[in-house]
Formats: C-alpha cells, structure tokens, sequence
C-alpha cells in the first residue's frame, strides 16, 4: 500500500516502519489524510472486470458491517481510504481495453466498496501517444462517474514521466489536459537508479538523464501547483529495488528546504509491509 501525507509532518519520516498492530485512537491522530490498497487491476480485454487483488482484495472480502464500521473510525479521524489501480503488471492500452470500459469498471467497484476514491498507477508504455490518449480518455470518463468533491482522483506517474523530451507529450500532456479533474500526484521518486536521490536531484534541478523532473521543475514546467505535487519514495530500501530510498534523516532535511522555498510538506512512502500490519484493518 502507499500513504500520502497531506500534510506531512516534516521530522516524522519513517513511521510507517514503526506502526504495527492495533492502533489507539490517539496514535489515529497521527495517520495521514490518505491511504491506498494495492492493487485493483483488469484482466480480460473481451470482457473486462475490475479485479481486486493484494490489499485490495481482502477489503473487498471483509464484510458490509466491517468495512463500514473500519471507514467510521478512520472518518473520525481525517483519514481518506482509496484504492490504487493497475501498477507495473498492467499494461491496459498496450493490451487493448477500452478506457471507457475500464473507467466504469473500476468506477463501480469503488462505489460497491465504500471507498472515497482512486489512485491511478498507470505504468503501460507513455513513450507511445496513444497511452497518453488513453490515459486523458479514461481520466475524463472516471471522473464523470466519481465527481470531484465527492470522490478523490489522483495519478501516481513516475518522475521521468514529466520530461519535456517525450516525444508523445507524456504527463505534461496529460496535465495540460485534464490536470484540473485530478486532485493530487503521487509522484513516484524511485526505481531510477541514482536520479532523485540527492537533495538537488528531487527538488530542485534533476539530472540530464530526465531533465526537468524535480519537485520544482515540474511545478514550473508544467504550472502544477506545489500543493498538488507529492512525493513518493520507498519506506525501505527493499521497497524499491532499483533505486531511490534515502535514509529518512536525509529526507527530512531536503523536504524542510523544499519547504522553505513554497514546497507543501506533501509525501507519500511505498510500503511492502501488508496493510493489516500497520494499520487497524482485519485484512
């Protein structure tokens, strides 16, 4: 699962490898606004259905009365419960589902299962102009079935993504056009080898490999608000084998310089650990 702090409180890096167990209401407190389970996915082009499977899965088999009395007490306490779709074993475009279809299938599942949103983790090929398409099309009609105001809509596309050398447009594109249907992105700061992983190469100005692709290049290249920009970076380092921690004390230091120049304290940390360890869900 993933986690966006909206705020985050700078300082307190690395809670997620700490929480364990039930969990009081005071330390309820403390979660962020946002909690994604991973991961609902879609098989099956000739009849496509929302698959839920991981996190998202045993939500899904819990019963009405659990999820509703598990979403009461995180409501109590600020707390969003979303659920993230595709991640990197789908490839929805290159294996030809309709954005539509897709759009109302995943639609009806969060609305079936009591959740306040989605969190779109396309990961198919953005180098090609029809995913950027598909990517716009699926954005559009998603939104149309869960309203903004009513359910939360976020993208979690990769860093690289906002390069302004992808010949297809790629998140730029993807920004300028349908940018104000969604609400937040999840930018995933990782498994890029050594990219993002200096104070300069996650805020400020990123290496020549993906130009253009810190924190702050993307608010100006793409005229995203800081506030919508959250940055995503792997609780540990087994969370993301192909490069991208940083060692929390690390971290802290670079968001409270980000801070200092207008940045929102927004982060997100990608956790192997099952949700039903770290937070209060009988999964």
């Amino acid at each position: 699962p993933s986690v966006s702090h909206l705020p985050h409180p700078i300082g307190v890096l690395g809670w997620a490898k700490h929480l364990t167990g039930t969990l009081s209401e005071s330390a309820m407190a403390q979660f962020p606004e946002s909690i994604s389970l991973a991961f609902l996915v879609i098989n099956n082009p000739a009849k496509p259905q929302a698959e839920p499977i991981g996190d998202a899965l045993g939500w899904a088999n819990l019963t009405d009365k659990q999820r509703q009395d598990i979403k009461v007490k995180y409501a109590a306490a600020g707390v969003k419960l979303l659920v993230s779709a595709f991640g990197d074993s789908q490839a929805p475009t290159t294996r030809g589902f309709s954005a539509i279809e897709v759009a109302d299938k995943f639609a009806a599942w969060v609305k079936k299962y009591n959740l306040d949103g989605i969190d779109i983790d396309y990961l198919d090929d953005i180098f090609a102009e029809k995913s950027v398409t598909w990517v716009i099309d699926f954005t559009i009609h998603l939104r149309k079935l869960l309203p903004a105001g009513a359910y939360i809509l976020t993208h979690a596309p990769l860093g690289p993504w906002f390069a302004p050398t992808i010949a297809s447009g790629g998140y730029l594109k993807v920004n300028r056009e349908v940018g104000n249907l969604i609400d937040w992105y999840n930018v995933q700061f990782f498994n890029q080898g050594n990219d993002y992983t200096t104070l300069d190469g996650l805020m400020f100005k990123s290496s020549s490999v993906w130009p253009q692709t810190s924190v702050f290049e993307i608010h100006q290249s793409a005229n995203i608000p800081l506030s919508k920009i959250v940055i995503g970076k792997p609780a540990t380092p087994g969370d993301a084998p192909s490069g991208g921690y940083v060692k929390p004390t690390d971290l802290a230091e670079w968001l409270a310089k980000g801070k200092e120049k207008g940045w929102s304290e927004y982060l997100f940390e990608l956790s192997s650990t099952p949700v039903d360890a770290r937070l209060e869900l009988p999964l």
